[in-house]
């Protein structure tokens, strides 16, 4: 490592709040990655304190291994006006709708005023990864589509992520018509389990997650 600055990183799911902390050479430094759950159906008091738990927690790694934070990045799914720091979500993460989420950030004291905060679209973080140091280095107009709770799409010309005028994809695919429904209907969590159950023929799923299916 050529440097002492540490970057806390926070990829936030529909189901799980995923953080590390990375360096300067986008490297994530052993031991610090972690996972919680992300509430993303609960009360707005619980959903921040989720996030809250996830960047105090990387906070104090940096502290004890004697780095220095720069910053902090937070991937979110959309809709999300990433330049403002403001989730226009109406489908999951319903209690921060409209909020300003860096405001309520700033409340932790160990981020306060002047650490760097950013957000970006999970899709389009993915893509910028790749770009970087991924499998698309060298490959300057690529394309990825990620699995998850949702359905999400990002693609690069020149090797600029795509984005719309509030720093989301530019392209999105999960409402494309597919069958009875749309695409994300059936290549999603939500699809997928119900995709199982239906072939399975099981009458209660309760409890069983995807990476359960593969096994």
């Amino acid at each position: 490592m050529t440097d002492s600055k540490a970057y806390i990183v926070v990829d936030v799911g529909g189901t799980y709040l995923k953080s590390a902390v990375m360096n300067s050479e986008g490297e994530v430094l052993r031991g610090s990655s972690c996972m919680a759950e992300a509430h993303s159906e609960g009360s707005q008091a619980e959903v921040i304190d989720a996030l809250t738990n996830s960047i105090v927690n990387e906070y104090g790694f940096i502290k004890e291994n004697n780095y220095d934070i720069s910053g902090i990045g937070l991937t979110f799914p959309g809709p999300f006006d990433y330049f403002q720091g403001v989730p226009l979500m109406e489908h999951k993460f319903k209690s921060l709708y409209k909020i300003n989420l860096e405001e309520r950030l700033r409340n932790i004291p160990e981020v306060g005023n002047y650490i760097p905060i950013s957000f970006r679209h999970d899709a389009n973080s993915m893509l910028a990864g790749e770009l970087w140091r991924g499998n698309a280095d060298g490959y300057p107009n690529s394309a990825v589509v990620t699995l998850g709770t949702g359905l999400g799409f990002a693609f690069s010309i020149n090797g600029v992520v795509q984005c719309n005028p509030i720093g989301g994809p530019l392209i999105t695919i999960f409402r494309i018509p597919y069958k009875d429904g749309i695409l994300e209907d059936y290549t999603s969590k939500r699809g997928f389990l119900r995709l199982y159950k239906e072939y399975s023929k099981m009458e209660d799923i309760e409890g069983i997650e995807v990476s359960d299916i593969g096994k």
